[in-house]
């Protein structure tokens, strides 16, 4: 029932291998903003780091964070995970802190704060363990004065032998987004030129609506961005998952922002620990992306 759903109308009888998911759905990316009054030890900590940061002019690597006027609070709260510090005036976030699990983006002076957390991590560790380490962030920062919302989740599902050609048909999709683009071999096309070009050349992406719509689906050849961009984990995540590294694989994607868990259920969303709890949230993300976001039909 889920490949059913997954794959819509627009995948007919003349593909040769039945298409299959990869182990179900998953939670690609989580990213979430907090706005508090920072805690006064929180607050010493990051305007000490903006300080070098800025005054350096570069990032900071981790070997440097624990050289200088820098206190060790910095390392115990943040953690041994602490990689980077890196600052940006005329960001809306001008201090950004990495670790190998998340990167935090902080306003220190405004008391704002946005978390990402990355796919590695996502993927790999219980996600009562992803909310808890939330929290403790949270905690640090604001001293429990502040919760985190959701502001962006990504839903996505790999599919072997399947070819992303098949969505490059833009006339037979409806959505409620505006804007569809189609890489064919490195160069963008609108509905008008990507039927011709997908004939001639390798179909890459298929992008249905904008950065900024509520719901954009991504679809696109995992494989050789994978490839590309030397994420073998993410190689090794799939083939674990029954991939042979051989068949086509590609990864369909929904990016839900803000917007749009109003029609879902906002309130739920936004928590984190709620979003989290995958196996109930999931479905309902994903039956929203294909059923009402995006459709093809033949």
């Amino acid at each position: 029932a889920q490949a059913r759903v997954l794959l819509m109308a627009a995948l007919a009888a003349d593909i040769p291998a039945a298409p299959r998911v990869l182990g179900g759905l998953l939670l690609d990316t989580l990213e979430a903003l907090g706005a508090a009054p920072l805690d006064d030890g929180a607050a010493a900590v990051l305007s000490r780091l903006w300080e070098r940061a800025h005054g350096a002019g570069e990032k900071l690597r981790a070997e440097r964070i624990d050289d200088g006027p820098t206190p060790d609070t910095a390392r115990m709260q943040l953690g041994p995970a602490l990689d980077v510090v890196s600052a940006s005036r005329g960001s809306p976030y001008p201090l950004m802190l990495v670790g190998p699990h998340w990167r935090l983006q902080v306003n220190p002076w405004r008391g704002t704060a946005r978390l990402a957390l990355n796919a590695l991590y996502l993927a790999t560790v219980e996600h009562a363990d992803v909310a808890a380490e939330c929290e403790r962030i949270g905690c640090w920062l604001w001293r429990g004065r502040a919760e985190w919302r959701v502001s962006r989740l990504d839903v996505a599902a790999d599919v072997v032998g399947l070819d992303v050609a098949r969505f490059a048909r833009l006339d037979e999709c409806v959505t409620r987004a505006a804007g569809a683009r189609v890489h064919v071999d490195g160069e963008e096309h609108t509905e008008r030129s990507a039927k011709l070009a997908s004939r001639h050349g390798h179909v890459e992406t298929v992008t249905l609506g904008s950065a900024g719509s509520s719901v954009q689906v991504c679809i696109y050849d995992k494989a050789r961005e994978m490839k590309a961009s030397g994420k073998t984990w993410q190689a090794e995540h799939a083939k674990g998952r029954g991939w042979d590294g051989v068949e086509p694989l590609t990864r369909i994607e929904a990016r839900f922002r803000r917007a749009a868990f109003d029609e879902l259920d906002g309130a739920r969303l936004r928590d984190v620990r709620a979003a989290l709890a995958w196996s109930s949230v999931a479905p309902r993300l994903w039956a929203y992306a294909t059923k009402k976001a995006v459709r093809y039909c033949t």
